[in-house]
C-alpha cells in the first residue's frame, strides 16, 4: 500500500520540550499520523486567518523576563519541565536579576496558544506551593489569548514551568506557545482589578500609559494631584491660593484655596444690600443684591417716582432705598393705594399726602385665611387683604410623624532492608512534604523537590520553608500603615501590615479644609478627638474626621434657598449655603396671589413667596 505523508512547515524558532519515542510502523499508525498532520495543518491555516493582527506581527511586552523563544510541548508527563535545561537556566538567571521577583509580588504571564489535542484540555503552571500562574490550553483551538496574574510563590533559583496535568502529552507537536511574556504586574492590570481606583478621587489620578508602568498599589500606579497643576482657585474673586499652594496636594477649592468671604462693608449703601447667608466673593455682583425702589416705602408726603423705561419699552431698574432716590412729593393722584394689599383707592379723595388721606384701609378681620389646612389667622395682624399679610402659614416642620521528623528509604523493604545500627546509617530527615511551616504569615512552603529534582528533606522552617521578609511587603491599606525604617525591617519576618509596618495616627492628620496656622476651620469635616483609652487611626478624612453633612445643615432663609439634591451613595458634605443650597431666584417663581405679578427685577431677587417676588401691577 502506498502511504502519503503530509509535511507541515512550522516556525524554526519553536523549542520542543521533549523528544517522543519513535513509533512502531503499521497501517493504523500511518493513518493516525496522516489524520493528526492534517488536523494540525487545518488549525495552522485557521490561525493565520483568525489570529489578531497584533499577534501575527509580535506584541510589545516591556520588561519581559521570559527567553525570546516559542515552545512546542510534546512527550511530557505530570510535573515535568516544559523548558529545556538551557532555557530554564536562562529564565532563572533573568528572574534572579530582577528586583521585583520576590515571594508575594504579583507577576503577569501572557501568551498565544495553539492545540491540536482532540481529547482534553492541558494545564500548565510554575512550581511553588500549590503552583502559581497556572493556565489551561483548550483542546483543538488556535490563537488562544491567555493572560494570568498571580503572586510569586518560589525563589528565582527554584522557578520551573511545568506540565501540571495528570495525563501525559503523547501527541507530536501537540501544543504551541508563542508570544510568551512574563513580567511584573503592570498598572493596567491593577486597574482592571480595581475598576474605580484613582478615578472618583479628589487627591489621586492615574499615571499616563499604565501598560508601561509596573505596579500593584495605588501609590505605584497613581500620582497625587498638585494644586498648582490643577489650578482650582477659580474664580479669583472668590478664592485665593493657600500659603503652601505650590506644594499642597488636591484638586478642589477646599483643598487648595482659602475662600474669600464677602465683606460686610462692601454692600453698605442705600443702593445695595448683602446677600443672605455665607456668601463667597469680593465684588458687588457676587456679594450684594441691588435695592429696588419698588421695595422702598416713601415717607409721608412722598410718592414713588414714575418708572423709567428702555428703548424697547421695558421698565428699567430704579435703584435706591431713600426718598431722594425713589420718591417725589405727592398729592392723592400720586398715592398708589394699591402698592400693598393694606389699602385700596378712595375714589372720592383728590388731595392728600398720606395713605390715610387718600386710601381706604383693608382690615385683616375681613379676610378669610384659606385654605385652612395651610393658613391660620395671624393674631396681631391688622391691615391687609391677603394670606401673607393676615395669616400665619402652617409649616410641616412642626408636624410630628410616626416612627418606625524517618527511616531511610529501603530500611524495611521485603524483610531484608537497609543494614545499619547507627543513626547515620539508618536515618534521614523527614521529607519536607510532611512539614508544615510554623507560621504561614512568616514562612511559605517550598516545593517538594529541589532544583535538581531530588526530594527535599528537612524538619524545620529553615530547611523546608522560604522566609517571608517584611522588606517585600506593601503597607496596606496605606491610610492606616506606613513602612518601617530600613533598620527596623532588617531581618524582620512577616507578610502582614501589622507585622511589617508602623501605624498611622489621626492625631498627625489635618482634615481637608482645616488650616490651623490661619485658624481656618473646614466647612466639611471636624477632627475626631482621641480619649485616654482610645486613639483613632488613619490618614484620611473618612478615618480621622467626622463629616459635616449638608443634610444636617439648615439655612436661615428657607424661602431663598433650595437644598441641593443628595447622592444616596455619596452624601453631600458642607455646612454653608454655597455648599448645600441653590439660590431660589424670583424669576423662577410663579405668583400665587390674585392680581399680582413678578417684580421687574425678579432675576436679581432671591425668594419663593409672593411677598418676596410679587407686586400688584400699576
Amino acid at each position: 500500500m502506498k502511504v502519503i505523508w503530509l509535511a507541515l512547515c512550522l516556525p524554526s524558532a519553536f523549542v520542543t520540550a521533549a523528544k517522543l519515542p519513535r513509533r512502531t510502523s503499521g497501517p493504523s499508525l500511518q493513518h493516525d499520523l496522516v489524520k493528526e498532520a492534517a488536523a494540525l495543518a487545518r488549525l495552522a491555516s485557521r490561525r493565520a486567518q483568525k489570529a489578531p493582527k497584533s499577534h501575527k506581527a509580535g506584541t510589545s511586552c516591556p520588561d519581559n523576563q521570559f527567553p525570546p523563544v516559542n515552545i512546542t510541548v510534546q512527550g511530557v508527563g505530570y510535573l515535568e519541565d516544559v523548558l529545556s535545561a538551557d532555557l530554564l537556566a536562562q529564565l532563572q538567571t533573568n528572574l534572579a536579576g530582577h528586583p521585583d521577583w520576590e515571594i508575594g509580588k504579583p507577576w503577569t504571564l501572557s501568551m498565544v496558544a495553539d492545540s491540536v489535542e482532540r481529547q482534553m484540555d492541558r494545564k500548565f503552571g510554575f512550581a511553588g506551593g500549590e503552583g502559581f500562574n497556572v493556565f489551561t490550553v483548550k483542546k483543538a483551538q488556535v490563537g488562544q489569548l491567555i493572560t494570568v496574574t498571580d503572586k510569586v510563590k518560589t525563589l528565582a533559583a527554584n522557578t520551573r514551568l511545568e506540565y501540571r496535568g495528570h495525563d501525559p502529552i503523547t501527541l507530536e507537536d501537540a501544543i504551541h506557545l508563542t508570544n510568551i511574556c512574563l513580567r511584573p504586574m503592570t498598572c493596567d492590570a491593577f486597574f482592571e482589578q480595581h475598576k474605580t481606583e484613582c478615578l472618583d478621587d479628589d487627591l489621586w489620578k492615574r499615571r499616563k500609559n499604565p501598560e508601561e508602568v509596573t505596579g500593584h498599589t495605588r501609590s505605584m500606579c497613581c500620582e497625587r494631584m498638585k494644586c498648582k497643576e490643577e489650578a482650582p482657585c477659580s474664580p479669583p474673586t472668590m478664592y485665593t491660593k493657600r500659603p503652601d499652594y505650590d506644594t499642597a496636594f488636591g484638586s478642589k477649592p477646599d483643598q487648595c484655596c482659602v475662600p474669600k468671604a464677602c465683606s460686610e462693608d462692601l454692600c453698605k449703601s442705600s443702593l445695595w444690600v448683602a446677600k443672605p447667608g455665607n456668601v463667597l466673593g469680593s465684588t458687588k455682583d457676587e456679594c450684594c443684591v441691588p435695592l429696588d425702589c419698588d421695595d422702598y416705602k416713601c415717607s409721608a408726603k412722598y410718592v414713588k417716582k414714575q418708572k423709567r423705561r428702555g428703548q424697547d419699552g421695558s421698565p428699567l431698574l430704579m435703584q435706591g432705598s431713600t426718598d431722594s432716590e425713589c420718591c417725589e412729593p405727592i398729592s392723592c393722584k400720586h398715592i398708589n393705594c394699591e402698592a400693598t394689599d393694606e389699602w385700596k383707592t378712595n375714589e372720592s379723595a383728590t388731595v392728600g399726602a398720606s395713605l390715610e388721606d387718600c386710601c381706604i384701609p383693608q382690615f385683616c378681620k375681613h379676610h378669610s385665611c384659606e385654605p385652612v389646612t395651610k393658613w391660620e389667622p395671624k393674631p396681631k395682624a391688622i391691615l391687609g387683604s391677603s394670606n401673607p399679610s393676615c395669616c400665619t402659614p402652617k409649616l410641616c416642620r412642626d408636624f410630628d410623624c410616626d416612627s418606625g521528623f524517618q527511616l531511610r528509604a529501603g530500611a524495611v523493604i521485603g524483610g531484608k532492608g537497609l543494614l545499619g545500627s547507627t543513626h547515620n546509617e539508618c536515618c534521614e530527615k523527614k521529607s519536607c512534604h510532611d512539614w508544615k511551616c510554623s507560621d504561614p504569615s512568616k514562612w511559605v512552603q517550598q516545593a517538594d523537590e529541589g532544583s535538581r529534582g531530588v526530594e527535599r528533606h528537612g524538619w524545620s522552617d529553615e530547611e523546608c520553608c522560604t522566609p517571608l521578609m517584611c522588606s517585600s511587603i506593601d503597607c496596606v491599606p496605606e491610610s492606616l500603615w506606613q513602612p518601617k525604617s530600613a533598620e527596623e525591617l532588617e531581618g524582620l519576618l512577616g507578610s502582614t501590615s501589622k507585622q511589617c509596618c508602623n501605624p498611622k495616627w489621626c492625631k498627625d492628620y489635618t482634615c481637608t479644609g482645616d488650616i490651623p496656622e490661619q485658624n481656618v476651620t473646614s466647612t466639611k469635616w471636624y477632627k475626631k478627638v482621641d480619649t485616654n483609652h482610645f486613639q483613632f487611626r488613619g490618614s484620611t478624612d473618612e478615618e480621622c474626621c467626622h463629616p459635616k453633612y449638608c443634610s444636617e445643615y439648615t439655612t436661615q432663609f428657607p424661602s431663598k434657598f433650595r437644598r441641593k439634591p443628595e447622592d444616596q451613595e455619596k452624601p453631600r458634605l458642607g455646612s454653608t449655603e454655597a455648599e448645600c443650597y441653590d439660590e431660589l431666584k424670583c424669576s423662577d417663581y410663579c405668583c400665587k396671589g390674585k392680581d399680582v405679578q413678578l417684580k421687574e427685577d425678579a432675576a436679581q431677587l432671591l425668594g419663593s413667596t409672593d411677598v418676596e417676588c410679587c407686586e400688584k401691577p400699576n
